[in-house]
């Protein structure tokens, strides 16, 4: 089976549905950012961590090609701010910049590497381990009823 992440069966409308719930669950918005004064993540970051999610989806085993309407909503949510998370962390890490003047300690705009990175951390971890159950889940699940043994047509009383 090929992995895929194609995020292929959205509409236009439903990806903009999503991608707003995600905003949401992030309080992304131009309010809330007071440095930046716009929203942190592009639709286009945003339509690409989407992707990556349904790709790490497939990826996990059983291995898979399904498309983002199978995976459940919450994990897709989780895997999206991961995503976002881990590119937000490398964008910290790259613009560090912490510098002394006169015994002062000055913390740049964007020394908050590790504070991305745990939360990244955590979206992973949480990812992973409620993808791994779903999985093993619908993997046993889809056995009850198929799997058979010889013992079946063996009778308990004998005529």
């Amino acid at each position: 089976m090929a992995i895929t992440g194609a995020a292929a069966d959205i509409t236009e409308e439903e990806l903009q549905e999503f991608i707003e719930c995600v905003r949401m669950m992030m309080r992304d918005y131009g309010v809330n950012n007071h440095l930046l004064k716009k929203v942190q993540f592009e639709d286009e970051e945003i339509s690409r961590a989407i992707d990556l999610t349904v790709s790490q989806w497939n990826s996990t085993p059983p291995v898979t090609s399904t498309t983002w309407r199978l995976i459940p909503e919450h994990l897709l949510f989780l895997g999206t701010c991961r995503w976002l998370m881990q590119a937000e962390s490398f964008l910290q890490v790259r613009n560090q910049i912490s510098v002394q003047t006169d015994g002062l300690g000055v913390v740049g705009l964007d020394d908050k590497y590790q504070l991305y990175y745990n939360q990244m951390q955590d979206l992973r971890s949480e990812f992973k381990r409620e993808t791994q159950e779903r999985k093993y889940a619908d993997n046993i699940a889809s056995g009850f009823g198929s799997v058979s043994s010889g013992y079946a047509n063996v009778s308990r009383f004998h005529s």
